[in-house]
């Protein structure tokens, strides 16, 4: 029976169906699942949200018409809260909202308030200011063979002007979006997600003078909470001291929540920063592993052991690729959060997951990995990863891992059914992760 917990902003839809485990949604009260929220899980929470509603599976509905629900947040300002004690549910917009009794739409596109914001412009010249400012010192910098701005990325029938983009020497290409209004979420998912699959690296660019005014807005939090309180900015500062260095200088800027407010710190730092945060120059990166920050996120809470934060970061990555019916609890029932690490040993020879083994120790991992009776049936999916590189197929090509992969392979061609559910069910988070795997 449904317990009323204490309202704490004016809720019109007080009482919701949670989709998110099962299609029919369970009822629940709007309070209870928003009020617990610190500033960080709001974040989370709005952008899964957003990303299930984009892929016509929403994790919320209206328990009078069904449609769709989103969760859209009062101000720090105004609330004086900064976690879900400020949120609602609302209706999204072209739903079944028309006629509904709770209907909470209030008609404007995220075009229509970017532009309101923008006073009708896109840009202002502050922006303007700012995105000079950084193609002069990208200029400057020897790591950085070319700088374009507004220059059109094409992919899948889309596109994009990336504010800056960079290509370094190492072949990366960094798309530096200059970011001065609160943006929509749909702004920021449909960023990551189209910088995703044409493998940009995107950094989102605040404006250093104006973080205390802008870092308590929502659009930003959605920004910086999902990177871990991590954010970049630029200012005047940071362009003469680019200027005196001869190479990007940009301030790394870290905020944490301390009871109800919001702290930040700053330090300028240089691109390898940039590039560290971004995962591009890990020791065991490799080409044939995804870098992007949700599936960055995903790989290093598993290496780590941190399930909690594992199943936080896989609920957005799967959402980023379409996949909505998939929980972390299906990830660990299949095995899937174990067979990834070992996918990513295959590829680099060194351990991706806590364990009693040496990091270099690749053989001792798969080999044990090919023994276990629950992961057999990713046996056809190791074979296809360790055939990718001609590293891969050397580590597998090892006499004992060789033998159990054979072995396993035959007793999936008798009984196959559980590998071809398995393949089927995860081959879009397993493409997202390791790009180079046949379609």
């Amino acid at each position: 029976m449904l317990t009323p917990l204490p309202t704490a902003v004016p809720r019109l839809l007080d009482v919701v169906l949670d989709c998110r485990r099962y299609p029919d949604g369970d009822m629940a009260y709007a309070a209870s699942l928003l009020d617990p929220l610190d500033a960080s899980e709001l974040a989370q929470l709005r952008r899964t949200t957003t990303l299930s509603h984009v892929a016509r599976a929403p994790a919320f509905r209206c328990v009078s018409c069904n449609g769709p629900l989103l969760v859209r947040t009062d101000s720090v300002r105004s609330s004086r809260e900064l976690g879900g004690r400020r949120a609602r549910f609302y209706h999204a917009r072209n739903s079944r909202a028309v006629g509904c009794l709770f209907n909470t739409e209030g008609g404007m596109t995220p075009d229509a308030i970017n532009a309101r914001q923008f006073e009708g412009r896109q840009e202002g010249a502050r922006h303007e200011a700012l995105k000079g400012g950084l193609i002069n010192v990208l200029h400057r910098d020897a790591e950085v063979i070319s700088v374009a701005t507004e220059q059109p990325v094409i992919a899948d029938r889309r596109f994009r002007r990336p504010d800056v983009l960079a290509m370094l020497a190492s072949g990366d290409r960094i798309a530096f979006e200059v970011q001065l209004a609160s943006p929509q979420m749909a702004t920021i998912v449909g960023r990551a997600q189209f910088y995703a699959d044409t493998r940009i690296a995107l950094l989102w660019v605040m404006d250093k003078a104006q973080l205390d005014a802008s870092l308590p807005l929502q659009g930003f939090q959605d920004i910086y909470w999902p990177q871990g309180g991590a954010v970049f900015a630029f200012d005047d500062e940071a362009l003469a001291e680019s200027k005196r260095a001869g190479a990007l200088r940009l301030h790394r800027v870290t905020v944490t929540q301390v009871d109800n407010r919001l702290e930040w710190t700053s330090e300028l730092v240089g691109l390898d920063a940039v590039q560290a945060f971004l995962g591009l120059d890990l020791p065991d990166r490799h080409p044939g592993i995804a870098a992007d920050p949700l599936a960055r996120a995903l790989l290093d809470a598993l290496a780590r052991g941190d399930s909690r934060a594992a199943g936080a970061a896989f609920t957005l990555l799967a959402h980023s690729c379409g996949v909505v019916d998939l929980v972390w609890h299906d990830a660990q029932q299949d095995g899937f959060d174990r067979i990834v690490p070992v996918l990513v040993t295959l590829l680099t020879g060194h351990k991706a997951a806590p364990s009693g083994y040496a990091d270099d120790a690749a053989a001792a991992i798969l080999n044990s990995a090919l023994e276990a009776p629950s992961l057999r049936d990713w046996s056809r999916v190791v074979a296809v990863v360790g055939n990718s590189t001609v590293e891969a197929a050397g580590r597998m090509a090892r006499r004992s891992t060789w033998d159990k992969v054979s072995r396993n392979l035959r007793a999936i061609g008798q009984a196959p059914q559980r590998a071809d559910a398995l393949e089927q069910r995860w081959r879009p988070v397993l493409k997202r992760l390791f790009p180079r795997l046949p379609d």
